[in-house]
């Protein structure tokens, strides 16, 4: 019985670091499925670099949803002009030979 159960967290343990910040990210806007929060719990405890992350997202989550925050947005939207000049420098960026 004990091996069950450690094979069973076992599967749980190895997630990667890249999958523990999307269950971050899915944490702050929804419900997680019960697996989903064990994998998310056990790799929370398991990683100091993931916990600062978690810690700094959640952070931001709370400023980005707070009153004062979307009060100081602009209520504008972007012009055609600046869309296409931002859409051309990311495009550069993304398809810079290296």
């Amino acid at each position: 019985m004990r091996s069950r159960i450690s094979k069973f967290l076992g599967l749980f343990l190895i997630v990667s670091c890249q999958r523990y910040s999307e269950l971050s990210s899915h944490y702050l806007d929804r419900k997680l499925s019960f697996k989903e929060k064990v994998t998310f719990y056990l790799h929370h405890f398991h990683c100091t670099f993931c916990r600062r992350f978690f810690r700094q997202i959640k952070s931001l989550d709370v400023v980005a949803k707070s009153d004062n925050f979307k009060q100081q947005l602009p209520n504008k939207k972007m012009s055609e002009s600046c869309r296409h000049k931002i859409t051309s420098k990311l495009e550069e960026e993304v398809y810079k030979p290296e």
